[in-house]
């Protein structure tokens, strides 16, 4: 199933050492929040660098986290677990494809680490961007 998803998507490999692939994506994703539901939308780019989540926002009044990523799976830490519990985040992975041509949008279960695509795709290109 995992060379599905992979050949669907495409590898983009270890795509952490581009930055500006990163930032792009980033970049594009806290534009599409709102649409997607979410206010208070907070890169922490510009706060910490460190922080465990791209994105923090607010959707159905409550805090939620958003991490960004070009692959087409995402583990976190299972050390980040009990901070997710403790803050009662809702925690959302936005999958962008590495042409930048569609995203998915798709919610971590809570107690689990681990989120693959399977959600509605939807066209990315058209969102525009801040300045």
């Amino acid at each position: 199933m995992r060379k599905k998803y992979r050949d669907a998507w495409g590898n983009v490999g270890w795509i952490r050492s581009n930055h500006e692939l990163v930032q792009k994506a980033e970049s594009l994703v806290a534009n599409i929040l709102p649409k997607e539901g979410f206010s208070d939308v907070l890169s922490m780019r510009g706060v910490d660098t460190n922080f465990p989540f791209d994105i923090m926002a607010k959707k159905d009044g409550n805090l939620c986290a958003v991490e960004v990523t070009l692959q087409y799976e995402k583990k976190f830490r299972r050390e980040i677990l009990p901070l997710i519990e403790l803050l009662n985040l809702r925690v959302f992975v936005c999958f962008v494809k590495p042409d930048f041509s569609t995203y998915i949008l798709e919610e971590m279960p809570m107690g689990k680490h681990y989120v693959s695509i399977k959600g509605k795709i939807r066209p990315l290109l058209s969102v525009p961007m801040d300045n």
